[in-house]
């Protein structure tokens, strides 16, 4: 029988390899789906995922769980690796923000909701892959 602290510790590598999954797929998706016209499907899509990660990240869903397990998944550890990962999603953001703005003039220009998606798409993704790796090397 699993201790409650393994229980967390299982977990804990569970949700990181689960955001190494859904990062591939958030790149995946934006490569495969990189069109001239934007489906209204797709926007629906991309905005459920955006919406969904930045729940993930706001902390708030600690305060569903119940208390019993809350402080082993949402401890001062966790804390600070949400803060350092949501700190490189924002870099990966202004950072592909930059390339964009330097690269739109050599390429085809790229239409509003296209530049949101990379934007939005290449922190989400940097913001989960740091989180899981910062939660692998604890656990």
């Amino acid at each position: 029988m699993l201790t409650e602290i393994e229980r967390a510790e299982r977990g804990r590598t569970t949700m990181a390899i689960t955001f190494y999954i859904c990062a591939v797929a958030i790149v995946l998706m934006e490569v495969s789906a990189f069109n001239e016209t934007a489906s209204p499907a797709l926007i629906a899509s991309f905005m459920t995922i955006s919406a969904t990660y930045a729940f993930i990240f706001s902390g708030l869903p600690h305060r569903i769980m119940p208390a019993s397990r809350s402080h082993f998944f949402y401890d001062e550890t966790a804390r600070d690796f949400r803060r350092d990962a949501l700190a490189v999603g924002f870099w990966a953001s202004l950072a592909s923000a930059g390339a964009l703005v330097c690269v739109d003039g050599f390429i085809v220009p790229l239409s509003a909701f296209q530049a949101l998606r990379i934007v939005t798409g290449a922190g989400i993704a940097a913001t989960l892959i740091a989180n899981a790796t910062l939660e692998l090397r604890a656990a």
